[in-house]
Order: C-alpha cells, then sequence, then structure tokens
C-alpha cells in the first residue's frame, strides 16, 4: 500500500484479552465523530496493534453472520 494515508491521532486505546474472542467490542468515538462532523464531515478510522505484540485479529467480511458495523446514536 504505497500511497495509503497517514495515520492520524490515536483516539482510543484497549485491549483485547482472550476471554474477548468471538464477542463484540465496543469503541466510543463519538468525541472524534463529533468533532470531524464540525470539520469536513468525514471520519476516518485505522486500526492498529502495537508493534511487535504479533497478535492477530479477524475482521469478518459484510456478509458474514458477524460482520463488522459501525452503530451510531443521535
Amino acid at each position: 500500500w504505497s500511497n495509503q494515508p497517514a495515520s492520524g491521532s490515536l483516539i482510543s486505546a484497549f485491549s483485547i484479552l482472550p476471554g474477548d474472542v468471538g464477542n463484540s467490542i465496543a469503541i466510543d468515538v463519538s468525541a472524534y465523530v463529533a468533532q470531524e462532523a464540525a470539520g469536513d464531515g468525514t471520519a476516518s478510522f485505522m486500526i492498529v496493534q502495537p508493534a511487535n505484540t504479533n497478535r492477530l485479529i479477524n475482521f469478518s467480511s459484510k456478509e458474514s453472520a458477524n460482520a463488522p458495523r459501525l452503530e451510531g446514536t443521535p
């Protein structure tokens, strides 16, 4: 990905523990989304792992029974 956008500021940090396997993880990004809405109206997200942690996280496709979702509340 030679033309990928640079990552911005960290907006949230969390740990995924062995007991979280198969469960949904909630990340509150509401303050960031509100801030971006007041600007150009576009919010972008990047999920990364700390360097050298050697962890594998799978995300299902939208066609899966476990599709990722972004939920918003007014």
